[in-house]
């Protein structure tokens, strides 16, 4: 990862987003046309709420031919972006699914993760509850949800516990992860 992505990650993890978004605008006029540096700026745009602007740089970037499952990922975040946007009712749902879906194929190719908790939390609410729970049940089938040894993997766990409707395991986990931080 280039110096200017890796300053544009520490600031979206610090919620600096301007910073990010700028520290990526100015690497990318500067000839950085990496998909990390790409990344970074459609997840800012993304966290700052411009959903339409950074699907439009998803799609003009490419970043749903990267071989990276996150940065796949955030074209189904802004699916969902959207879908959570709208009024309840049949187009919500349909949006929900939808999403859910391209977070699944993600997941279904890469096996990461990420994509795979997002899929069972969608499906499960566009009220696909079996499909939440099987996607949640092969993500705890994962050595490193299973045995977590981060944050981000112990909170998928709690998560993929959740929807298993395993109340207990779940806040035990959620404790693990508060531990993590």
């Amino acid at each position: 990862m280039s110096p200017a992505a890796t300053r544009a990650r520490e600031a979206i993890g610090r919620g600096d987003l301007i910073s990010a978004y700028d520290e990526t605008v100015s690497a990318i006029e500067a000839g950085d046309s990496s998909p990390e540096i790409r990344h970074q700026q459609v997840l800012a745009l993304a966290r700052m709420g411009d959903t339409e602007r950074a699907m439009a740089l998803f799609e003009q970037y490419g970043l749903d031919q990267s071989d990276d499952a996150h940065q796949q990922s955030i074209g189904a975040r802004l699916m969902k972006d959207r879908a959570l946007a709208m009024q309840a009712g049949a187009h919500k749902d349909s949006a929900l699914k939808a999403a859910a879906s391209a977070y699944y194929m993600i997941f279904a190719a890469s096996g990461d993760s990420y994509p795979g908790i997002n899929a069972a939390s969608l499906a499960m609410l566009s009220g696909q509850e079996d499909r939440a729970r099987r996607i949640a049940a092969e993500i705890l089938d994962d050595p490193a949800v299973a045995s977590p040894d981060n944050y981000y993997n112990e909170a998928t766990r709690a998560e993929a516990l959740l929807t298993l409707g395993r109340i207990e395991h779940c806040v035990q986990s959620l404790r693990a992860a508060a531990g993590m931080i």
